[in-house]
């Protein structure tokens, strides 16, 4: 059986990236791990200012779908969507 062929997006320079690595994160390019550490970051800032503006917040957690609401207690919405 075949590997999947591997996807690449056009970056504003011109230069081909692909949209997903098979590979451990230490062999990963370290630009994929500045992404990776930017959009992390990004998505707890939207959490905590969801939580601040008293709305809840639904994110993946251990592949589970998850809602968490501002006075601290999760529910969870759909279990094990990534395998």
């Amino acid at each position: 059986m075949s590997e999947e062929p591997i996807k690449y997006i056009k970056m504003a320079d011109g230069t081909l990236a692909p949209v997903e690595y098979k590979t451990e994160e230490s062999e990963q390019p370290e630009y994929v791990r500045r992404l990776a550490k930017a959009a992390w970051e990004a998505g707890q800032n939207a959490i905590k200012q969801l939580l601040a503006a008293g709305i809840p917040a639904v994110f993946m957690e251990n592949g589970n779908l998850i809602r968490l609401y501002p006075d601290g207690h999760k529910e969870i919405i759909e279990e094990n969507l990534v395998k």
